[in-house]
């Protein structure tokens, strides 16, 4: 519906969007008709939703989804615009308008999701909290409609705008006044800023707008800001209504106030035609705003929820819309009365002069009458909101205005144009010169707007209406150039010398030929009369004068034929002769002379007709230039010069013009023909069709054997070629009308264009034709003419683009066209002819197609011919290509209905067409007539009639009595026949079956004839013209052809006959059985049946077809040796037979039986398409029933040891470790498999996670942590064409699981009590790490008990019977009565998960001693509340016990002695203990806490001793750091930790625990900062868990810092057992890895530098068991693989390489060249390239030749290396001595062979193949040089800074000028304050005042850069106290005093060496490395590939 803004210089259709459009010059159209009429049609289908858009097909489709116009529909405005500077604009264009049109949609869908939403889910769901799901919906919807918004923003600002000022300001004040001219200038400009203006309006208004639905609960603005919004909303809409005020308002002034505008129009255009663009630009923004208004009005409304406001939106309003309406209509009225386009009052025709304003009027006129229709009241009142925004898009069209530039721009350069609007008649002028007679000359006036006119000739020209010309026009109305004779130059040929043949003896005295004498005494007469001729004696004997129409073998004439074949005779018409040779002269026919010739009366020779061609004689009544006669003397008729001649106005002289008028550099010329393909010449020939007399000729080079053309350029007078492109292949002359064009463009190429598509070019220049002046023509000159139709024949003075040509006049010339008075009416843009009054037709201007008055009779068109018929008769219609005839419909036949059948010979006398050659007596019979009726039954006539009989009895009743020995025959030597066979009442034949008799007597060609009459005067009517016997016994069908036009009533159609439903089985469906009949539905033989059914011709019915078997088994996969039957469910088999195949073909009668008693038995490994098909004689087979089998083999896997008892299944229980072998059996079976088919895993995940290694098996070893092992063991077996076997085998592995420790271990002997701890038992690892490391057993249980002293058989202990201990518990055991002591047992033992240790038992002796009797102090520091949870233990059951305490803060001691005399704890001073407390205080300092226990004894107070302990009260230092985490591939790991140093400098105190947990106080210390982490040499990997503390002296010991280690054991690498090298025709190889890792392989098979090779990886393959490398087809194969050892446990290993190069020939090994491809050296490290060869055989010696190139040198650079320089021409440049080292940094590529000298050995070649490496040289960087090299300056100078090298390696340098002042005078700077400085330019520093310079270079090819890779330079002024900057000739003054440090900061240092080493390795291991690999290899892949070899 849009047309968007769009630049005026590229004119682009505005209907069109579409992302795939392209310029004109890169696109080929399908839909290439040039002509403007077939756009405009294109464009009125799309519209009238005729055609719609196809997205996925790109193109416009019809109903049937057949693509009728592809896109993009586009055009150019000349053939360099839009050039390839536009083609972004345009794409951007297009790109802006689709993203409008996708975000409207995506709006609209958005909004339709949203009231979706609300109306339907929330009123079901209106419980459910869905609104953060509605609020989600109105978002989307607002940021839909601000993308609209913005889109449409970047659309409306023009890459081009239009500067109406401009157009403006030079029209002359008189015609159109200043004040007008700056009212539409302001108007103007108020639109421009209105769009935008109203758009960010818009937007703001947007940003305002709530960002909650009203359907949602969050809070809802206040309504009085809802209504400002509105405010705002309305204020737009008001704006857009002054817009289109203004807008009118500017149209309105132009047209309506612009004086003589009609006739200013050329110099108006311009400015009208931008006014106009604007409008509708303006009308279509304005209107997609005024869209988006009304949704933000109805957003905003909904948001607080204003019925009235959403109900008046709903009601749509179309007020805007009719406005629009309105406003288009006035602008038309307005075009159309300011340029008079109409200038009579009929309306009928126009201006003489076309308007310039013409197409902008019709182009408005068709958008108002696209507006008017929806608008109009009858869709007012049908129309619904759903449909109405379809409608409005579909017949709603802004059409591209811009494309009358372009017709106007073609009206301009137009120079003529001769285009036949009507049925044109030329003024007729007849021309009497001599006696010869009138001539009719036509003169032609056809409008031309240069007045030029034509003549003619009525021989040669009319106007006719040609129905193929509608492809390109309306009217039909073409230009008809005729040429009535063959354009061959006829051969002329004397009469010709008849020397008759001798006979016996010639008489001495006879006449020589041709005289002869009339008696033996006469003497020889030279003139012999006519009717003489020469006979055998010479004398002359009279011609016999015979009646023509009495021989009918003679060809007529209109003279006299002589008896004699040698009496000559002559033509007595004037301008006609004759042509022959002695032996057939009297036989030829007299001819017509060719125009151009003429032959005197009674005479056989013709002449050459003299043409005048002098201009002078051009006046009425001369020869004009052969349009008259040339006077009596040679007879000439009619033989003009050319075919068409252009004149003056008046005729009177030639219009003459400039040859290169026409035909130069920037002109065009374009015509539409069609070549009559029925009047060609003979022989090749240059055929002229216009031209400039003796200069130039646009022709075509025609061959006469292929009747093909090409277009050329050639000279009018000798047809020699000037033009024409010899590379083009000729073309078949189309047999409709083509468009034929030829343009010169400006760059002077001459091309030549056919239906718009280029069909040859080549160079053009003007010297190569004369340029004088002369008159042009159209045609050929004599013998170089065609007959040809012409229209729309014009030339311009510019050259066109492809895209414009063909245009044509526009549809008012179409109106103008038709003439009434010749029959012709306006029907919907077409005239329409011929429907007369006369035929009984009628025009229907429905659908403007003749109709016949009479309704019972309808029209047809036959041959050309419109008539109308009768109407076919009921269930028959109009035969297609016969339309005279009726056909049957489907399923019916044709039936004829006689009384009487007549069979006669197609002539009713003696004719060879009735019998064959050889039949001497002309007898003519036949054996046997068969007549059936509608039912196919025979019908028998009840009498007969001949037209004779043989008089043997041989009558014609004997044709149909059943006797195979009876004939009828007609009477000898008549030479034809007739039977006639009287029917029973009228009946209806369905067939006639002929049995001709076997032999010459036969009747050949017949004719049938039927009368449905019984009276004496029978008519017969042919209905069977021509049907031929053959000489055979057999029956024949006669097939029922056409029938007379005006006897349709003598056939009719039936149904084919059907039979009763059959059944083949209860189980079968009835079938139904419906007729149909094949075309052309003549006979009941052309009954059939649908589908799969058979037609039985012996029953005439239809039968269907057996049916098909069934499979017992479906189509899918089963195992070998499955048997495969059929279910065959028929009543009875008798007959049947089931045939089978298994090789995807199907079924036949010979194809094997199905063997359905026992089935198929399938053994093998294969996949069969088993086909089967039923048969039985006379019926129709079966279909065929098909199913698919894949037979796969069976794999059985058994694992060793079964994880099952083999007695009772039971599962077993190992013992610590197991190791397990996997044997898989192939049924059937094979041979040889590799080991990757086996796959298994033990972590319950699925296979293929680990690869099977029959050479070691799979190790199961318990894990004595974890108790019980339940092992999973997973099994995959899968190979190619077998059923995977998988399997699940449960292994119970039981480990030794070790006993709790008692503590304290040793001790036996105890006082008061025995204080315990039982123990989970550790792993003690003092190698895994520099500590003793302890690993505890997870969830391990301990169980004990206590045995009573006495008790010697205690019973046994297990988890149910002993009591659980607890590891947090403290066991304190004490005797019953503690204080007389006492012996004490306690066993105990360890679980875990169901497996047990067995029983740890120890004695303790008990006595007591309550001075020994001590507490036991626990402390807890709490970071959160700063203080100690204390807990204390009295360690004693004694009742009465108490334990007393006493604590004090010490301030600056934390030693225990000071603490312990500090505190004296009694029972007076001590506080009793009942429950942990905590202690805390405001001040640092150390706690003392000290605790005892006392009891009384027989009233005796016994204390224990004092015991104390001394709690740091400070600072709790920070948490220590670890920087290493993760996994590490490494057997060792040197674990470091750092102290925390953040609010502390301290030294650490670490102490650590691994693998037990955060460490605490208690905890191991740690002696120094690293801790020494070692993988277990069983294990493959290994985590460590470790925690560690700082405790610093005088800090309270830090939270605990953990980090968890993996270390991972690495496979080694991999071997092979040959290495990598040159191998002669193949090599095997094998490889291998260690320690149960396995090797896998990828190979490198491309020599593609940018692709990345495939790294191996644990998926990749398995390297094969032996890997087999030859060359058999090439000089040399390289195989390139990488390899790696996988392990699923460890790392895997390096990645190596190996190249192997196996050549064909017998050659010397290949060089090696150190460092290998892609390899580097470090010349500051005295790094060298090396080269070495191998020899093969003993005694032989080798030399290296190679060629070293220096890459990155923009010229040669002189490399300095130590060998000896080949001759000039060698093919390599060097013989290589000795190592060397490139002078020069950067890449070098080297290419190598070896040699052998003086070798007895059978080489096929003394030389290697190449061997080819980059290399890349890093050295130390080259110096900076200063120019000039100075120290001292006064009082200023400028330096330059250089580099020393002389190779282009892209370097850099950085500097830094630090003056006197600053930090950096007298020392280097920091890296980063350094500046890059740009030497290339010779960019000068201007230094003033004492001055250091420092600098560096940096360059990809040079070592890192350290504090020697700066250099300074010291400039002083020799004037003290000069201040001042130095400053670049840039202007950088960023030089000022820097107050950094006097030295390279090294953290800074580090970081920027460290920061990029880092990136760099990630990028390199994880992204370049591919492309490293695939840069290494490709130079050795791409030698391959260069020498033909293959890369396996």
């Amino acid at each position: 519906m849009f047309s968007f803004r769009y630049p005026t210089a590229l004119n682009f259709p505005s209907f069109i969007i579409d992302k795939k459009s392209q310029p004109c010059e890169q696109f080929t159209f399908s839909n290439n008709n040039p002509s403007i009429n077939k756009l405009y049609l294109n464009i009125e289908n799309i519209k009238n939703s005729s055609y719609t858009l196809n997205e996925k097909l790109k193109c416009y489709t019809d109903s049937l989804d057949d693509c009728k116009i592809n896109l993009p529909i586009s055009r150019c405005i000349d053939n360099d615009s839009p050039n390839l500077s536009d083609i972004q604009t345009i794409l951007s264009f297009i790109d802006k308008g689709l993203n409008v049109k996708n975000s409207i949609k995506s709006y609209f869908s958005s909004k339709q999701s949203y009231f979706y939403y609300v109306s339907s889910f929330l009123n079901n769901y209106i419980s459910i909290d869905q609104y953060n799901r509605s609020n989600s919906y109105w978002n989307e919807m607002i940021e839909q409609i601000k993308l609209i918004i913005n889109n449409f923003i970047n659309l409306s600002q023009s890459p081009i705008p239009k500067n109406i000022q401009s157009l403006l300001s030079p029209i002359d004040p008189l015609i159109l006044s200043d004040l007008l001219k700056s009212k539409i200038i302001d108007q103007t400009s108020y639109s421009i800023n209105t769009v935008l203006n109203s758009l960010n309006s818009l937007l703001n208004v947007l940003q305002i707008l709530p960002n909650s639905s009203p359907y949602s609960i969050s809070p809802r603005p206040s309504t009085a800001f809802n209504l400002s919004i509105n405010s705002t909303l309305i204020n737009i809409l008001k704006e857009l209504k002054q817009l289109n005020d203004y807008q009118l308002s500017c149209i309105d002034i132009f047209f309506g106030s612009t004086n003589q505008l009609e006739i200013q129009t050329p110099n108006l255009f311009e400015p009208g035609q931008t006014l106009l663009e604007y409008h509708l630009e303006f009308t279509t923004s304005s209107t997609l705003i005024e869209l988006l208004v009304n949704e933000l009005l109805l957003l905003n409304n909904l948001s607080f929820k204003s019925n009235n406001i959403i109900e008046e939106y709903q009601n749509l309003n179309f007020n805007s819309l009719k406005s629009i309406e309105s406003n288009l209509l006035l602008i038309s009225n307005l075009i159309k009365s300011s340029s008079n386009l109409i200038v009579s009052s009929s309306g009928n025709s126009l201006s003489s002069t076309l308007n310039y304003f013409y197409c902008d009027f019709n182009i408005i006129n068709s958008i108002y009458k696209s507006f008017n229709q929806i608008i109009s009241p009858p869709f007012l009142n049908s129309f619904s909101s759903a449909s109405f925004y379809y409608d409005l898009s579909k017949k709603i069209t802004f059409e591209d205005i811009g494309f009358c530039r372009d017709l106007v721009k073609k009206i301009k350069s137009t120079t003529l144009d001769l285009t036949i609007l009507n049925q044109l008649s030329g003024t007729a002028q007849l021309v009497d010169v001599g006696n010869s007679g009138g001539t009719d000359i036509l003169m032609y006036d056809f409008g031309n707007k240069n007045n030029v006119r034509f003549i003619t000739s009525s021989l040669f020209s009319n106007v006719v209406k040609s129905s193929d010309s509608l492809l390109f026009q309306q009217d039909g109305y073409v230009l008809n150039l005729i040429y009535p004779k063959s354009t061959n130059k006829p051969i002329i040929y004397p009469p010709p010398v008849i020397t008759p043949p001798v006979v016996g003896t010639v008489s001495p005295t006879s006449c020589p030929y041709p005289t002869c004498r009339y008696n033996e005494f006469s003497p020889c007469v030279n003139d012999v009369p006519v009717n003489f001729y020469y006979t055998y004696d010479g004398f002359c004997d009279v011609c016999r004068s015979i009646p023509e129409n009495t021989i009918g073998g003679y060809l007529l004439s209109n003279g006299k034929i002589g008896i004699s074949p040698f009496c000559p005779y002559l033509c007595v018409l004037p301008k006609q002769y004759k042509l022959g040779t002695w032996d057939n002269y009297n036989l030829q026919p007299c001819i017509d002379t060719p125009i151009g010739y003429y032959s005197p009366l009674m005479n056989n020779t013709i002449s050459e007709c003299t043409i005048p061609t002098s201009p002078s004689i051009f006046t009425v009544n001369s020869n004009r230039l052969g349009f008259g006669s040339n006077a009596a003397t040679d007879s000439c008729l009619i033989t003009p010069k050319y075919q068409l001649i252009f004149t003056n106005s008046d005729y009177n002289l030639p219009r003459n013009i400039l040859p290169t008028d026409y035909l130069n550099r920037g002109t065009t010329i374009e015509m539409w023909l069609k070549i009559d393909i029925t009047n060609l010449p003979t022989i090749d020939s240059v055929v002229g069709i216009t031209g400039i007399y003796q200069s130039w000729e646009l022709s075509f080079i025609y061959t006469a054997i292929n009747k093909t053309i090409v277009p050329a350029i050639t000279n009018p007078s000798t047809q020699q070629i000037i033009f024409k492109d010899l590379t083009v292949p000729s073309m078949e002359i189309p047999v409709s009308f083509f468009h034929f064009a030829v343009i010169v463009e400006t760059n002077n190429i001459i091309s030549f264009y056919v239906n718009g598509e280029k069909v040859g070019r080549t160079i053009f220049t003007t010297t190569a034709f004369s340029g004088q002046s002369n008159y042009q023509y159209i045609g050929g000159s004599q013998f170089n003419r065609i007959s040809f139709m012409i229209d729309e024949f014009k030339t311009y003075s510019r050259a066109l683009s492809p895209n414009e040509l063909g245009y044509r006049n526009t549809n008012d010339m179409i109106i103008a066209s038709c003439n009434p008075q010749n029959g012709e009416t306006l029907c919907k843009g077409s005239c329409v002819s011929s429907c007369l009054d006369s035929d009984g037709l009628s025009l229907n201007s429905t659908d403007c197609t003749c109709h016949c008055k009479d309704s019972s009779k309808e029209y047809v068109v036959n041959g050309g011919l419109n008539s109308c018929l009768p109407k076919c008769p009921a269930n028959s219609f109009r035969n297609l290509n016969d339309p005279s005839q009726c056909d049957c419909i489907d399923g019916e036949f044709k039936i004829l209905r006689t009384k009487q059948l007549k069979i006669s010979s197609i002539y009713q006398y003696d004719k060879s067409d009735n019998y064959y050659s050889n039949n001497i007596d002309k007898k003519v019979g036949l054996l046997s007539v068969r007549l059936f009726n509608e039912r196919g039954e025979q019908v028998k006539p009840i009498s007969c009639s001949s037209s004779s009989s043989d008089g043997t009895g041989n009558t014609c009743n004997n044709l149909f009595d059943d006797n195979a020995n009876s004939y009828w025959c007609t009477s000898g030597q008549t030479g034809f026949g007739y039977v006639l066979l009287n029917l029973p009442s009228t009946t209806k034949i369905s067939r006639i079956s002929i049995t001709p008799l076997p032999n010459p007597t036969t009747m050949k060609d017949i004719s049938i004839s039927i009368s449905t009459e019984s009276s004496n005067f029978i008519e017969f009517e042919i209905v069977i013209t021509k049907s031929t016997l053959p000489l055979q016994v057999n029956q024949v069908d006669i097939d029922y052809e056409t029938v007379s036009p005006k006897s349709v009533a003598s056939f009719a159609c039936i149904a084919c006959p059907t039979m009763p439903t059959f059944k083949e089985s209860q189980s079968s469906p009835s079938y139904i059985y419906p007729p149909t009949s094949l075309l052309p539905r003549n006979q009941i033989n052309s009954c059939g049946c649908f589908g799969r059914f058979s037609f039985d011709q012996s029953s005439f019915s239809c039968m269907p077809p057996l049916p098909a078997p069934t499979f017992t088994l479906p189509s899918g996969s089963y195992k070998t040796d499955t048997v495969v039957n059929l279910i065959y469910d028929i009543q009875s088999t008798t007959g049947y037979t089931l045939r089978y195949t298994i090789d995807s073909s199907d079924p036949i009668e010979t194809s094997t039986t199905f063997p359905i008693s026992q089935g198929l038995t399938f053994t093998n490994i294969d996949t069969v398409e088993l086909k089967v098909r039923s048969f039985k004689s006379g019926r129709l087979s079966s279909d065929v029933a098909s199913s698919l089998y894949k037979f796969q083999g069976l794999i059985n896997c058994t694992l060793t040891p079964s994880p099952y008892s083999s007695n009772n299944g039971d599962t077993i229980i190992f013992d610590v470790k197991l190791n397990i072998i996997v044997d898989c059996k192939t049924t059937p079976s094979i041979n040889s498999i590799s080991s990757s088919w086996i796959y298994y895993s033990t972590d319950l995940s699925d296979p293929p996670s680990n690869k099977y290694n029959p050479k070691y098996g799979v190790d199961l070893i318990a894990e004595p942590t974890i108790g019980m092992n339940n092992i999973t063991f997973k099994v995959l077996s899968k190979l190619d064409q077998y059923f995977s076997f998988t399997g699940d085998f449960l292994y119970k592995i039981q480990p030794t699981i070790p006993p709790p420790i008692i503590s304290p271990p040793n001790q036996i002997n105890f006082t008061n009590s025995v204080p315990l701890k039982i123990l989970i038992p550790s792993i003690e690892d003092t190698t895994s790490t520099s500590i003793t490391t302890i690993t505890y057993y997870k969830n391990y249980s301990i169980f004990y008990d206590l045995i009573d002293q006495g008790v010697t058989n205690p019973p046994p202990l297990n988890s149910s019977s002993g009591i659980e201990y607890f590891q947090d518990d403290y066991l304190v055991i004490q005797c019953t009565t503690p204080e007389f002591g006492c012996l004490l047992h306690l066993r105990a033992i360890g679980c875990i998960n169901q497996a047990c240790s067995r029983i740890t038992q120890k004695y303790f002796k008990l006595t007591f001693d309550f001075d020994q009797l001590l507490p036991t102090i626990k402390s807890k520091y709490q970071k959160d509340s700063n203080s100690y949870l204390i807990t204390i233990q009295s360690n004693s059951l004694l009742v009465g016990l108490k334990t007393l305490y006493q604590y004090t803060l010490l301030k600056s001691s934390s030693d225990l002695s000071v603490c312990q005399s500090s505190l004296d704890i009694q029972v007076s001073n001590g506080l009793e203990y009942l429950n942990p407390f905590n202690i805390s205080s405001i001040e640092k300092g150390y706690y003392c806490i000290c605790s005892k226990n006392f009891k009384n004894f027989f009233n005796k107070l016994l204390s224990s001793k004092q015991i104390c302990k001394v709690l740091v009260y400070t600072y709790q230092m920070d948490p220590p750091i670890f920087l290493q985490y993760g996994e590490y591939i490494s057997n060792s790991l040197d674990f470091a930790i750092y102290p925390n140093n953040k609010n502390f400098q301290h030294i650490g105190a670490f102490k650590v625990e691994v693998g037990n947990g955060d460490a605490t106080e208690d905890s191991q210390p740690l002696n120094g900062t690293n801790l020494i982490l070692k993988l277990s040499p069983s294990l493959s990997y290994q985590k460590f868990l470790i925690s560690a503390i700082d405790c610093p002296k005088d800090f309270i010991c830090s939270e605990p810092s953990t980090s968890e280690i993996t270390l991972r054991d690495k496979c080694n690498d991999p071997y092979v057992s040959k290495p990598s090298g040159t191998y002669y025709k193949n090599v095997t190889i094998y490889g291998n890895c260690d320690n149960g890792c396995l090797p896998v392989i990828e190979f490198i098979n491309s020599s593609n530098q940018n692709d990345p090779a495939t790294i191996p990886s644990p998926q990749s393959q398995l390297f094969p068991s032996s890997l087999f490398l030859s060359s058999p087809n090439s000089e040399e194969t390289v195989t390139i693989f990488l390899m790696m050892c996988v392990n699923s446990f460890k790392a895997n290993s390096n990645i190596l390489d190996f190249i192997y190069t196996v050549g064909k020939y017998l050659r010397p090994n290949k060089p090696i060249i150190n460092p290998d491809q892609g390899g580097y050296i470090d010349n500051s490290k005295n790094q060298t390239i090396t080269m070495s060869c191998t020899t093969l055989y003993p005694g032989e010696s080798c030399s290296i030749f190679f060629s070293i190139k220096y890459s990155n040198s923009k010229s040669n650079v002189p490399l300095l290396i130590d060998a000896i320089k080949q001759p000039t021409g060698s093919t390599y440049d060097y013989q290589y001595v000795s190592k060397f080292a490139p002078n020069y940094v950067g890449v070098y590529y080297i290419v190598a062979i070896a040699t052998v000298e003086k070798s007895t050995q059978p080489y096929d070649y003394l030389y290697s193949t190449e061997t080819t490496v980059s290399i890349t040289v890093y050295g130390e960087r080259p110096l900076i040089e200063m120019v000039p090299s100075i120290a001292s300056f006064y009082p200023s100078t400028q330096v330059s800074l250089v580099s020393s090298s002389t190779t282009d390696i892209g370097d850099l340098i950085f500097i830094y000028v630090s003056i006197y002042n600053d930090t950096y005078y007298k020392s280097k700077p920091p890296l980063y304050s350094f500046k890059s400085y740009d030497f290339s330019i010779n960019s000068s520093l201007t230094i003033s005042v004492n001055t250091t310079i420092y600098a560096y270079i940096q360059g990809k090819y040079y070592n890192l850069i350290d504090g020697d890779s700066i250099q300074s330079f010291s400039l002083y002024n020799i004037k003290p106290n000069q201040t001042g900057k130095p400053s670049p000739t840039d202007g950088d003054d960023d030089h000022e005093n820097n107050n950094g440090d006097s030295k390279i900061n090294p953290l800074i240092y580090l970081l920027l060496l460290i920061i990029p080493l880092i990136i760099g390795i990630l990028v390199y291991r994880f992204i370049l490395y591919k492309y490293y690999l695939k840069y290494k290899y490709f130079k050795i892949l791409g030698k391959s590939i260069k020498t033909g070899l293959k890369t396996e």
